[in-house]
């Protein structure tokens, strides 16, 4: 999902809801999204999984491209 296909699900819904992340793709806990948080480099390992990298860690490494931003949960 891009920044743009999540603003506009987001337009759909009531500026007031708060925003639910599931802690995995079953749904077993769920927790509030506290923050967003961006540009990160978002390195994929696999079609579901990966890990994030910003500036700070890669300098000015000419690979580095931001491409992702964060929904961080509360806990």
């Amino acid at each position: 999902m891009t920044v743009a296909e999540l603003i506009k699900e987001l337009k759909k819904l009531p500026q007031d809801y708060l925003v639910i992340m599931s802690s995995d793709g079953e749904g077993n806990k769920f927790s509030p999204c506290s923050q967003a948080c961006g540009p990160y480099m978002y390195e994929p390992d696999s079609s579901w999984a990966g890990e994030i990298r910003d500036k700070e860690e890669h300098g000015d490494d000419d690979e580095y491209k931001e491409n992702a931003v964060v929904l961080w949960p509360t806990n």
